[in-house]
This record gives C-alpha cells, structure tokens and sequence, in this order.
C-alpha cells in the first residue's frame, strides 16, 4: 500500500463555493432507522397475516431492497419467511399487475437462493389463459373488475421490473416483450406531456382542481418514478429498451423537482399543492428513491438532483415517530385527498425502505473521507489543494468531491457556553508506569496520568506531538472507551449546567494528528495504518451533535483548522486567531449561514487603528470578543476600548441573524477604496460600508435584490444614536444608494415592508 498525494489546481474566482464532504446523514443512522421503521410495521400490520396483496407486496418491496442496501440478513428471512407462508404464489387479486407486487419479493428471493420452486408458481400463472395474465390476453393489466382491460391505472406500473427480474433469472427474451409492451401502453394513455407526469387513471383527464389546475396525482405517480429504477437496474445493459425507460425518469424527474415543497415533502397533487395542502410521505418517499438511484446510477445529474434528495430524505426521517412509524401516509385512494401526521400504511414503510435504502448507497457510495488537505494560493492566483494520507490498494476507493453548502443561521441571542475539550487531556501529563491494581481506586481521577492510561489506554496517541500546551496529552476521540467517557461529560452538563446555552469545542487544530496504535481503514502514515482524528472527530460529532440539540443547546467551536465538513453539527464559530487575516477571512467564509467570533487580543484593537479594526468585522461579518475582566488572552476592559465597542455596537447588532446574499452581483459601489458587503437579516438586509477613509459619501449599487420597491432604508453611523436616511434611486432594475459615511463607514439597513 501506499498513501496518496492529489493536486487540483485552478483559477482562483471571485464566488466562494466551500470545500465539504457530502453531508448526506451518515450511514449508521439510516441503517438503525431503516430497522426501526421496519419493525414498527412488523408489530402494527395493517394486513392479515396471510395476505400477499399490493399494500404488503409494496412493504416487501422495500424490505428486499434493505437487505440489498445493508446486507442484513434479517431482511433476507423476513422475506424468505413471507414467501413461504404463501408457498410463492402470485397474489389474490383481481387486476393482473397488482397479483405481481409480491411476485417482485419472490423472483428477488430466488436469484439469491435459486430455489425453482420459489419461481414456478409466477412462471406458471403468467403462461395461463387467465384474462388477467399476460397468457390470456394483450391488455390484461387494467384495473379490476373483468375483463381487466381497463381502466389503465398508473399504479400498475410499479410492478414493471418484475419482467425484467424473470428475464434476468431466466433468460427468456418474452418477459422483455411483456414488459415493453405493457409500460408503452399505460404510458400512451396517461403520460401528459405537457407536464412530464402520470394522470392516475383516464378519468382525470381534463379535470381541473377548483383553482382550475390539473390533478396529478403524488402516489399515482410515485408507482412508476420508483418502477423506473428498478427495472432499468435488471434491464440488460445493451437493451435498446432502456433508452425509453431512461428517458421517462429524466422527464418526470425535472417535472417532480419543479413541485416540491420548501418543506422537502411533495403535496398529493403535484399540479396544484394547494388543492390537498397537506404534506405526504408515500410519494415522497417514492421520489426520493428514484432520483437518488438516479444520480448514483450516472440517469440524473448530481448538481441537480442531489439537494431535491437531500431535501426528501431530510423530510422523510422527520416524519418517523419516535416508535417508527412514517407519518403522513395517504391512506387507499385514487386521488389527491387529506392526510394526518398519524397515518401509515404498510405500502408507505414499503417506499421509505426503498427512499432510505438508495440514500443509504449514495451516502456510502459519494462519502468523502478527507485525512490531510493543503491549500495554497500562488501569486498568479492558482488554487492548490493536496490531499495526502490516504490509504490505496486492497480495494479502498478514493472518491473526491466539492459541494457548495448552506447551512441554516441559528442565532439565539447572548449565550452563555461552558469550554468543552476532547483533543487535549490533562496538565503537565508526565508518561510514567501505572500500577493495574489503581484501576479500582475510587480516587484514580486526582491522578490524570494513570486515569487515562488505565481507563482508555488506546485513545493517548502515538507519536505525542512535540508540543502540547499547558504538557497535555493529544487524546483520540475515536476510541469507544474516551468517546463514551466524553458523551457522559455531555450529558452531565445537561443535567447539572441547564441554565447554559451549550458548549464551545476548542483546539480542533489538533485534529491534524494521527494515532498510530489505531486504525480508521483508511489512513496510511509512517507505513502503516493508522486512525486521522478527523474521521474520530466526525463520527464523534455524529453523537454529541443530535445529544446536544435535542436538548435545545448550541455548540460553538474553536474552528483554528478551517474544514467544512467538522462543522456539520456546529452552530457557531469561535476561531482563536482573530488577528490572524487569513484566519478570520477562512471563518467569516465557513459561517455564511452561522454566526462567527473572533478572539481579540489588547492589541489587535490596534492592527493597524480601531477604525480598521471594527470596519474589517463589519465586512466580513464577524463579531469581535468584548473586553471582560478575568480573561485569558483576550481584550481587557478600560475606558478607551469600551468606547470604540460602544461606539460600533449598533452596527455590529444590525447584522444579528445574518446570511450572506451569494446572489451574483448583487452589491457593488463605484467609492474609490470602500468595501461592502451585503447580508439578510430579519426583516431585510444588513449592508456594511467599510474603508471610506475621510470620504463623506459613498455610492452603493444593489440588484437581483428582492423586496427593495418599498423598503426603508437607513444608515447607522459610528458614535451616532440616530439612524440617518439614505437617498434611494431606481432605474432599470439597479437601486442606486447615496450613503453618508463617518470614519469612513456605515451599516445600511434596509427593512422590506
């Protein structure tokens, strides 16, 4: 083996797009999900016991898919013990397509085992003369009752990729046939091109929704988004078929894309969301399970469809109940029609195993696993990123990936946060031999050094670092005795500190390490395996993020190595090294959805004036540390510095709530020297006018800006009580805004009526 080094190099641009791993939900908390909803559904069937119907045929749909995903064989068994209860016939109902939802779970059974009499029955059934089987008649899949040659119903389509797995199983080219000309019949009569989507049935064609929209159906159309996949994944790779089948999933995909909900849910009809307001889990889920088997598959395209699926699937875990329910499931129906957050079906647990089952493999497919990255700028502005540590051969695949990702402000007011550490361990820690038989000294925890290297051993890393402050030990928050050591601190400071806001990480800068006595499969330092205390870090989070939140507590963190991806569960940034220009420039980009601090030190007020100082927060947006007495490298009260914060505090509180405006252009001036920046905040918009010198005016540009016609606009002044109005004009879509400066500066805020 060998570890790799990676260089991308490429112009710098203007726009900052943030360098993260792909923060799909991480893979155990789909895969205990997935077991909970599934055995919520084991105890609450909706069914009898011996049925083999579509409502159970769609549960087991989604089970067989688990079990493909997870490679739990407790999946297997339940599907191997329902078709064994039913002796793998096809199902008892009337409409052909739907006697084929079980036969899906009971062909899927066979190609794992290749048992024949789990085959036969299906093989037999469809060679009979029945009108309802492809044997007996050309239009044998309309809805019951007899002759089942219509009405053509959308729903059918769902059993579609039971041709393709006979075909895979068997071979045989007229179950290619059956299919092809089975999906281009449903497909002629009810696919509206206009809309690239599905009518239920022909009686909805041409009717209208009071509002007078067409109605079109969620779950209807959810059938045959989810039967797509599923068939292209049997189809043959060189099957001339798969280019309609391909083409039907980009088509409805981009239709279902325009239409979902803020929310991450799709409403019951997708042509009019206010017909049936209500959110719905069943054909979300079906959506979401297309296109994630879309974009991991190479159908769809990722930029496109990956927020669409993250948005689902965020919705979707939302709607399971504490016991493992999937709530808002629309109950047997035709047409759009009301939904209640307690209701479920069997088919709904069926479409969200198949949903969690794709986000399941792209997570796993797509997770991007960073060890050691570099970035460097030269001076002809090429960008220079390494990637270095990681383990090759032996079958590890290195997948990388840049996503643009916004995270969500949560600014709660003044907090009051408690130092949390879990990189650094002890006081002037000296490496000594401990006696075992101290293990059981109930007053082992007054002697750190032999607490820790008798109660979590394998978490002091080795090699130590040269230099640890205050002679701390760098400790590996990936080992499971320190980690469960932590998560207890964490739950102790709920229990005893309730009246704190939360917490603030600090000296994540250690993180860089390795601890070479581990090993994450991954990482590859010194010629052998070792464990990055990134990964340690991400999949501690992972714990303590959701412990913390639940609990309505923020975490703050002393960011100091500047990677996205660790600040997945932060809801703030505290970065240590406020007077250190690249470092607050790196946290100010990190937090354009979350609040930001910089530490500041006495003489940082100074670099190089306090104008300076206050103007380069105001623009980046970032809030520097008040003086307060008692502190530990940190700005200390005198009369002086309190004016200067007294005399900026109501500009720096007009951009509470913050979220940079990313839109193209959408600030700019024409003042020689001053720097804006533009920021939403409740109500409007924050806009600071920074580096004005001695200028007394500066002329500021706004467009692509919504809610300007009627705002009101005003500007804050260092060392002013009153807010001075702001001269507006508008012409061709660009306001133009005459603002007055002292010291060179001011905070617009523009408060959209």
């Amino acid at each position: 083996m060998n570890h790799l080094r990676i260089l991308l190099a490429t112009p710098l641009v203007a726009a900052y797009y943030p360098l993260s791993a792909n923060p799909t939900a991480p893979a155990q908390d789909i895969r205990s999900l997935m077991q909970r909803v599934n055995a919520w559904q084991v105890a609450h069937p909706r069914m009898q016991p011996n049925d083999r119907n579509w409502e159970r045929g769609t549960w087991y749909a989604g089970v067989t898919a688990a079990q493909r995903a997870t490679g739990d064989d407790k999946f297997l068994q339940q599907a191997l013990d329902w078709g064994n209860l039913h002796r793998w016939q096809v199902g008892t109902e009337g409409s052909g397509a739907n006697k084929l939802f079980c036969a899906m779970t009971w062909v899927e059974s066979y190609l794992l085992k290749r048992d024949p009499a789990m085959l036969k029955p299906t093989l037999d059934w469809l060679a009979t003369d029945a009108p309802n089987s492809p044997g007996g008649a050309k239009v044998w899949f309309g809805h019951a009752p007899a002759p089942f040659d219509g009405p053509l119903y959308s729903d059918s389509l769902f059993a579609m990729p039971v041709f393709a797995l006979l075909h895979k199983a068997t071979g045989d080219p007229k179950h290619l046939e059956t299919l092809d000309h089975f999906a281009h019949a449903v497909t002629g009569e009810l696919f509206d091109k206009e809309e690239g989507l599905y009518y239920r049935d022909a009686s909805f064609i041409g009717k209208k929704t009071p509002a007078g929209r067409k109605i079109l159906w969620s779950r209807g159309n959810g059938w045959v988004f989810s039967g797509l996949p599923r068939t292209l994944e049997c189809l043959p790779p060189d099957d001339p078929r798969r280019e309609f089948f391909t083409s039907q999933m980009r088509t409805m995909a981009a239709a279902l894309a325009k239409c979902q909900g803020d929310d991450g849910f799709w409403r019951p009809n997708l042509a009019d969301p206010a017909h049936v307001p209500v959110p719905e889990s069943s054909g979300t889920a079906f959506f979401c399970h297309g296109m994630a088997w879309g974009i991991r598959n190479g159908v769809l395209d990722k930029e496109t469809y990956l927020p669409v699926v993250k948005k689902a699937w965020t919705a979707l875990a939302g709607a399971v109940s504490p016991t493992g329910m999937v709530q808002w499931g629309q109950q047997v129906g035709d047409r759009p029609s009301a939904t209640r957050q307690a209701e479920s079906h069997e088919y709904v647990t069926g479409a969200f195993l198949l949903a969690a089952s794709e986000v399941l493999r792209l997570t796993e497919a797509g997770l991007l696993k960073i060890l050691h990255l570099t970035l460097g700028i030269s001076q002809t502005g090429q960008v220079r990123w390494e990637r270095i540590n990681h383990r090759l051969g032996g079958g590890q695949v290195l997948r990388l990936e840049m996503n643009l990702v916004a995270h969500e402000a949560d600014w709660r007011g003044p907090l009051r946060l408690n130092y949390f550490n879990v990189t650094e361990f002890g006081k002037k820690m000296q490496d000594r031999a401990v006696s075992a038989s101290m293990a059981d000294d109930p007053e082992l925890w007054k002697d750190p050094v032999a607490y820790a290297k008798l109660t979590y051993p394998d978490a002091i890393c080795q090699p130590q670092p040269p230099r640890m402050y205050y002679g701390a030990w760098l400790v590996d928050i990936g080992d499971p005795q320190f980690r469960s050591h932590m998560l207890e601190q964490a739950r102790r400071h709920l229990t005893l500190l309730p009246d704190a806001d939360g917490i603030c990480m600090d000296r994540m800068d250690w993180l860089r390490y390795y601890n070479e006595h581990a090993d994450d499969g991954v990482s590859w330092i010194n010629g052998k395996p070792a464990r990055s205390l990134f990964q340690s870090w991400i999949g501690f989070m992972d714990q303590l993020g959701p412990l913390m939140h639940q609990a309505d507590k923020v975490i703050f963190g002393n960011t100091m190595t500047m990677r996205l991806e660790l600040n997945r569960h932060l809801d703030g940034i505290y970065t240590e090294h406020g007077d250190n220009p690249g470092a607050l420039n790196a946290a100010a980009l990190m937090g354009v959805r979350k609040p930001v601090l910089g530490w500041t030190l006495d003489q940082t007020l100074q670099q190089p004036d306090p104008d300076s100082f206050f103007q380069r927060h105001l623009y980046l947006g970032v809030y520097p540390t008040a003086p307060y007495p008692g502190n530990h490298h940190c700005i200390t009260p005198n009369p002086e510095s309190e004016k200067w914060y007294l005399d900026y505090g109501k500009l720096m509180d007009a951009m509470r709530g913050k979220k940079w405006v990313l839109t193209p252009h959408a600030v700019s001036n024409s003042t020689l020297g001053v720097k804006v920046n533009l920021f939403q905040v409740p109500g409007g918009y924050a806009l600071p006018v920074t580096f004005g010198g001695r200028q007394e005016t500066a002329t500021v540009r706004l467009q692509g800006v919504p809610g300007l016609k009627q705002a009101a606009v005003n500007a804050l002044l260092p060392g002013l009580e009153d807010a001075v109005p702001v001269q507006t004009t508008t012409r061709r879509g660009v306001t133009e805004l005459r603002v007055p400066l002292k010291q060179g500066c001011a905070m617009v805020t523009i408060t959209t009526l």
